[in-house]
């Protein structure tokens, strides 16, 4: 049997450059899509029927997250979950991402200490260790048996609907607690140092609306398989110029 990575989305409607993620439906890989609406396209069939209704710094998100874990986990060849977002893209080749993710062969995940006002808004304030409690990259890969233990263990009713921002939290500070190793290090690139391109999205962290090649190359360099946040308008991945693929074939390889 073939083990298979699993791609978990968090979106709001359809993923921002679908052609990028054309090459991801193959015999490798699994998709997963939780969508706040309705949409249309070749990837409007993955999307899952147990969703929630979510919301910006909310426990939702984590349930959100979950209900996606739980879809993907019915399949018993997923190996690897990947959370994703709508604005992500690929910076490599299905194949590449495929290796790299079976080779790492853990659970991946950047978590770095924080400022410990946070933990001033749990449900229940003596289930963690406030000295040791952390923040997580949100973005991130689970193996099997992680997202087994998540799925049977739910520990949402700890942190309340009222802690801030849940989902930057939940999963690495459970992991700490009960000794589930991970390899501490970032998937997917983000850019909170510059403002995005268009004034119509949040400042920060940046949406790109136009990319390079040296722009992407310079990306690569974080040692990231994906990068976010990618508009649907993003200039130099347009469907319509016919060299795309070449060139992010070309940047990717």
């Amino acid at each position: 049997m073939t083990s298979k990575v699993a791609l978990c989305f968090l979106t709001y409607d359809n993923l921002s450059q679908p052609s990028l993620w054309k090459g991801f439906i193959n015999p490798k890989y699994n998709i997963y899509i939780h969508n706040k609406t309705a949409f249309k396209g070749i990837f409007a069939k993955y999307c899952i029927k147990n969703r929630v209704e979510t919301k910006w710094g909310h426990m939702s998100l984590v349930h959100a997250t979950l209900n996606l874990f739980k879809k993907a986990y019915e399949t018993s060849d997923n190996e690897y979950f990947v959370l994703l977002s709508d604005k992500c893209i690929p910076l490599y080749t299905e194949e590449y991402i495929y290796n790299t993710i079976n080779k790492w062969n853990n659970n991946i995940i950047l978590s770095y200490k924080m400022n410990p006002e946070r933990f001033n808004t749990f449900q229940d304030k003596t289930f963690f260790d406030e000295d040791n409690f952390v923040k997580q990259h949100q973005w991130m890969v689970l193996n099997r048996t992680t997202v087994k233990f998540f799925i049977e263990n739910d520990y949402t009713p700890i942190f309340g609907n009222t802690f801030n921002v849940p989902d930057e939290h939940y999963f690495i500070n459970i992991m700490h607690k009960f000794s589930i190793p991970f390899t501490n290090k970032q998937v997917t690139y983000v850019n909170w140092e510059e403002d995005s391109d268009l004034q119509k999205y949040r400042k920060r962290p940046k949406t790109y609306s136009h990319l390079t090649n040296d722009m992407i190359e310079n990306i690569k360099k974080s040692g990231c398989l994906f990068m976010r946040k990618v508009g649907p308008e993003c200039t130099g991945l347009s469907i319509q110029n016919p060299n795309i693929k070449s060139k992010i074939r070309m940047v990717v390889l």
